[in-house]
């Protein structure tokens, strides 16, 4: 399936970016490749081949040990900001 033109300057302006046509056009380029990596992985032989919820035996593998070190008290962080609300760091609305 290939994403025109069209649809990648759509979808662009709806996550409001501002892409040039030189953007434009190596965004299709990317689109197409990935297209075609997904239809080259959907022809792979999955059959008997049990489904994974993680890619590792065990689930937490990849964490540490938690050590703590040297920890600041909420009131110690909070006193370095300018403006605080009921134990919360107050700061300006960023989305409208």
């Amino acid at each position: 399936m290939k994403i025109s033109r069209e649809k990648s300057a759509e979808l662009a302006k709806l996550y409001q970016f501002e892409l040039s046509e030189d953007e434009l056009r190596e965004l299709d380029l990317d689109c197409e490749q990935l297209t075609e990596g997904m239809k080259r992985l959907s022809e792979v032989n999955t059959d008997n081949i049990e489904p994974m919820v993680f890619p590792f035996e065990d689930e937490t593998f990849y964490l540490r040990e938690g050590d703590l070190i040297d920890q600041l008290s909420q009131e110690e962080v909070l006193a370095n900001s300018p403006l605080t609300k009921d134990s919360y760091f107050v700061v300006s609305k960023v989305v409208d």
